[in-house]
C-alpha cells in the first residue's frame, strides 16, 4: 500500500513541503502558550500521585464509574471528573468533594458538552 502524498506546511508563505521543522516548533510552542495557567496544576503530585494524589484517592474511593453505576452498569472508572467546572478557581479544583469517578466515554461526553 503506498504512503499518502506529503501535504504543504499550513503556514503562509511557507514553502516546504512534508514536515515544516520551522513552523511545526512556532505551533507546538503557540499551543503551550495558549493553554491557561491552571492546566499545569494536572500534572503535579498534588493531583497525579498515585497514593495520595486528589485523582488517586477518588478512584480508590469509587473504583466504578458513577454514570454507569446510576443505570445499572459496572464498568471501571479511569478517569476524575470536576462535578462543578472550577474554571480556574483553585478550591474548586482541589476540593475533593467536587470531583468524582467516571469511565473515559462519560468523562469525555462531559467534558465535549461543556459541563
Amino acid at each position: 500500500m503506498p504512503d499518502a502524498p506529503l501535504a504543504p506546511c499550513r503556514a503562509p508563505g511557507c514553502a516546504t513541503i512534508g514536515p515544516c521543522a520551522e513552523h511545526d516548533v512556532e505551533r507546538g510552542r503557540l499551543e503551550r502558550q495558549s493553554k491557561p495557567a491552571w492546566s499545569s496544576w494536572y500534572h503535579i503530585a498534588r493531583w497525579r500521585h498515585h497514593v495520595w494524589g486528589l485523582r488517586s484517592r477518588a478512584l480508590a474511593a469509587s473504583p466504578l464509574c458513577s454514570e454507569c453505576r446510576r443505570t445499572g452498569h459496572v464498568v471501571e472508572a479511569t478517569e476524575v471528573d470536576h462535578i462543578v467546572p472550577h474554571r480556574g478557581d483553585p478550591a474548586l479544583f482541589w476540593s475533593s468533594t467536587n470531583v468524582q469517578a467516571l469511565c473515559k466515554r462519560h468523562h469525555d461526553e462531559k467534558t465535549n458538552r461543556g459541563a
